[in-house]
C-alpha cells in the first residue's frame, strides 16, 4: 500500500499521516511547506511528536540541537545513525526524488527507504515543535511486531539497504542490526536457533567490523554488562 500510494501522489511535496496516527497544529503543513519553497537544497523537514495510549499522552518526543542554542535545526542523512530524526507522521518532502525503479528494487519498501534515498538528494531539517500524535495500542502495526521479531524485521531490512546500496550508512545500520539479532541469538530464552545458524549470525558480524568501536559494540551484543562484571570478579579473585 505504502509503495502504491507514493506513486499516486501528483503533487509538488508529500506529508504522510497513517489511519491510526493525527496531526496537531493549524500550520504545521505551512511550515514544513514554507521552509521546502525557501531552501532548494532542503528535502524533507520533520519535527517532534506525541504518544498517545488509550487516549492519553504518554510522552513528548523533541530533540535539539546540540551544537548551539537554536531550537529547529538541520541534519544529514549520517545524523539518523544517532538519532531517527524522521518519525514518519511528521515528514514532508519533495516529490519527484524518489524513481520508480528505486522504489521497485527492494522487496519490502518502508520508511526508512524513502528517507534514505530523499536524504542522499539534499539535507533535511527539523522542527522542535510537535506536530503530530503518534498512538500506541495493541493494534497497531509494530505493536504486534515487537521483540525477537522486531529484531529480525531490522537486520532483513538493513540487509536488504546494504546489498543494493553499499555505502557507509547502510553498513553501519547493518552492523548495529546485525549485532542487535546476535545478542537476541544468544540471550533471549525464547529464540530457539540452530547452531548453524548462530554461526551465520557471528560471521556476518565479524565481516561487517570495520573499527575498534564496532569491534567494541560486538563485544557488548555477545558479552552483556552482567557477564562481563562476573568474569572479572573471577580474575580478581585470590
Amino acid at each position: 500500500n505504502f509503495r502504491r500510494a507514493l506513486k499516486e501522489c501528483r503533487g509538488e511535496y508529500i506529508a504522510i499521516c497513517e489511519g491510526d496516527d493525527f496531526w496537531i497544529g493549524h500550520n504545521k503543513l505551512a511550515t514544513q511547506v514554507g521552509f521546502l519553497e525557501a531552501h532548494d537544497d532542503c528535502t524533507i523537514t520533520s519535527s517532534g511528536y506525541t504518544v498517545v495510549k488509550d487516549g492519553n499522552k504518554v510522552e513528548d518526543v523533541l530533540y535539539h540541537n546540540l551544537h548551539n542554542s537554536e531550537n529547529h535545526f538541520s541534519y544529514e542523512l549520517k545524523d539518523l545513525l544517532d538519532e531517527w530524526y524522521t518519525k514518519t507522521l511528521t515528514i514532508v518532502f519533495r516529490n519527484g526524488l524518489l524513481e520508480e525503479e528505486v522504489i521497485e528494487n527492494y522487496k519490502h519498501f518502508k520508511d526508512i527507504h524513502l528517507v534514505y534515498h530523499v536524504l542522499k538528494r539534499g539535507y533535511g531539517y527539523y522542527f522542535s515543535t510537535i506536530f503530530g500524535a503518534y498512538r500506541r495500542h495493541p493494534g497497531g502495526v509494530y505493536s504486534t511486531n515487537v521483540g525477537p521479531v522486531n529484531k529480525e524485521v531490522h537486520f532483513r531490512c538493513s540487509e536488504e539497504m546494504y546489498i543494493t546500496n553499499r555505502d557507509n550508512f547502510t553498513r553501519r545500520r547493518l552492523v548495529r542490526h546485525t549485532f542487535e539479532l546476535l545478542n537476541s541469538f544468544i540471550y533471549e530464552s525464547n529464540r530457539r536457533v540452530s547452531v548453524w545458524e548462530m554461526l551465520r549470525a557471528m560471521a556476518r558480524a565479524l565481516f561487517l567490523v570495520r573499527t575498534i568501536h564496532e569491534a567494541t559494540l560486538l563485544g557488548k551484543a555477545i558479552f552483556p554488562e552482567a557477564i562481563k562484571t562476573r568474569l572479572k570478579k573471577y580474575l580478581h579473585q585470590d
